[in-house]
């Protein structure tokens, strides 16, 4: 798992990110951002699904990869109706990132304790 690796640690970096990182759908630089999925505890089926974020940056014109799902390192009450802090990343082009932050995303920067990014969880 190398890859995975190597995304993880394009992720902790939290910079700009080149194709370095690989996996790029895009021509040039590229960057992970992610945006929040609104999941609140004991809410299984709160919050937005993952393929409908997706859909939503294809709708808009912006060529993403999907990355994985983390959380934002935050710490949560222990509350029913509190949230989760989950997230989905993913690889966009840099010339995407003003389109992509009107979508409500945000370079993996912009969480400083971010968590290492693994598979999303089934729908």
């Amino acid at each position: 798992m190398p890859v995975l690796r190597s995304r993880v640690l394009c992720v902790l970096a939290g910079a700009v990110l080149q194709v370095a990182c690989g996996g790029s759908s895009t021509d040039g630089p590229s960057l992970l951002v992610a945006t929040t999925l609104d999941r609140v505890q004991c809410q299984p089926q709160s919050g937005r699904r993952v393929s409908t974020v997706t859909e939503l940056l294809s709708a808009n014109g912006i060529a993403a990869v999907l990355q994985g799902c983390t959380i934002d390192g935050n710490l949560y009450g222990s509350a029913c109706g509190n949230g989760t802090g989950a997230l989905v990343v993913y690889e966009i082009g840099t010339h995407k990132l003003t389109a992509a932050q009107a979508l409500g995303f945000a370079p993996t920067s912009a969480w400083p304790r971010i968590r290492p990014v693994s598979q999303c969880p089934a729908e």
